[in-house]
């Protein structure tokens, strides 16, 4: 396991704690934040993970709430299991911590939520050191 994907492990199973800012050295005008992105996928890998409707209700019940002044959407894509590359579409979503507590226990709500919705489609976490300004 690399340095990276054990300290996200162990990150990942330290539960719902405040996200503190982390202890990076940011340019002027940047200031030291976590950021999380969220990537939500179909179970089957092949369609999208919901119709474009139904994404934006998602987002405007489930995610805007949690998060209403530090989130980006966008489509992507991926790829799942073995075999050649395959345009798979996906959702993503980019949000920064601001320090309140119980962040992450927001962003695991938002993943159970679609995962209910969706019939245990995957939701895929990313959780890094970021320097931002608005």
């Amino acid at each position: 396991m690399t340095p990276f994907k054990f300290a996200l492990a162990l990150a990942l199973l330290a539960g719902p704690v405040a996200a503190k800012a982390p202890s990076i050295v940011c340019p002027a005008n940047l200031r030291a934040a976590t950021s999380a992105e969220l990537v939500f996928a179909g179970a089957d890998g092949a369609r999208s993970p919901v119709n474009e409707a139904d994404w934006r209700a998602f987002v405007s019940r489930e995610v805007k709430p949690r998060f209403p002044d530090s989130l980006a959407v966008s489509d992507v894509y991926g790829q799942g299991g073995q075999g050649p590359f395959a345009r798979q579409p996906a959702k993503a979503v980019l949000l920064v911590f601001t320090g309140a507590e119980r962040e992450r226990d927001k962003v695991h709500a938002i993943r159970d939520a679609y995962r209910d919705l969706n019939r245990g489609d995957r939701v895929m976490l990313f959780e890094t050191p970021a320097c931002v300004s608005f």
